[in-house]
């Protein structure tokens, strides 16, 4: 998780804290859980150009967070872009996704459900 300067995650305690709620708008990408420890945070995603949940049921409690520079994820929503608006992106109206450099965040939950936020930076705003 540490190594991309973009990424300011390391103070949250992932494992075993609680999924509470997930936001998504126009830039944005906000999740707000519950650790362990039974502090809340809400942690911002910026500069998102894809997301997936698949197979979500009732399961909240998160096992682990894992940062990718690689992943199948990342490769699709990067050449479904690509293949939408050529090599050459145009700008957008998020100055996030215009940089154009995006890792992989994966919240893999307790029952093998992963939650995919694929953004270009990330960071606790609340606690």
């Amino acid at each position: 998780m540490t190594g991309h300067s973009n990424f300011q995650l390391n103070d949250v305690l992932w494992v075993d804290a609680e999924l509470i709620k997930m936001e998504i708008d126009y830039g944005d990408v906000r999740i707000s859980i519950t650790e362990s420890s039974e502090r809340e945070i809400k942690i911002l995603f910026k500069g998102y150009i894809g997301y997936s949940v698949i197979g979500f049921w009732d399961e909240i409690v998160i096992e682990k967070f894992v940062l990718h520079e690689k992943h199948p994820f990342l490769d699709s929503c990067i050449q479904e872009l690509e293949k939408k608006y050529g090599k050459n992106l145009p700008p957008s109206g998020d100055d996030a996704r215009n940089k154009k450099e995006w890792l992989l965040s994966e919240l893999c939950l307790s029952d093998g459900t992963s939650i995919l936020i694929v953004a270009n930076t990330a960071e606790v705003i609340e606690s």
